[in-house]
């Protein structure tokens, strides 16, 4: 799927009230690469809330499914499990 045509099927799906699919995918993304139980810890952090926070999230997150910004994505994310984990290890 082109970049264009996943933007067009965005859009539709925002146009029949679900513009929070990007977010979904982008948080269903970012569990994937971390795994199910770094997702969770993940999770713990209210970070998946985070997604979707301000007026462009959708937008936002459509933009953050992809290359680099994914990239910097999990990277943080990553950083954030660790955190946590070390917080309820304390």
């Amino acid at each position: 799927m082109t970049h264009r045509n996943a933007f067009l099927a965005v859009l539709g799906v925002c146009l029949l009230g679900a513009c929070g699919v990007p977010c979904d995918m982008l948080e269903d993304k970012i569990c994937d690469e971390l795994g199910e139980a770094d997702c969770k810890v993940w999770k713990e952090t209210d970070a998946p809330a985070a997604l979707r926070s301000g007026r462009r999230a959708a937008k936002g997150c459509f933009n953050a499914l992809t290359g680099p910004t994914f990239d910097a994505h999990i990277q943080g994310a990553k950083a954030m499990v660790e955190a946590q984990k070390a917080v309820n290890a304390s």
